[in-house]
């Protein structure tokens, strides 16, 4: 389920446990990899993580999915 998945991806980001959150978001994109959303959740785990040149990757693969993808 996409929205118990984002609530979990959440869930773990709050609590700063990057590793879980990045780790469930690769989980949901084997089972929806043209999920623009989960791509975004990315961009910001890789951005706590300090991984800035994996950021705009991310960013830029919620846009290529979805050109009017607000968030990213």
């Amino acid at each position: 389920n996409t929205q118990a998945s984002y609530l979990l991806i959440v869930s773990y980001i709050q609590k700063k446990e990057f590793a879980k959150a990045e780790s469930q978001i690769k989980t949901s994109l084997e089972k929806t990899p043209d999920d623009p959303g989960l791509y975004n959740l990315l961009a910001i785990v890789e951005k706590l993580n300090g991984h800035n040149d994996k950021v705009m990757a991310a960013y830029q693969k919620a846009l290529q999915l979805d050109k009017n993808y607000i968030p990213a």
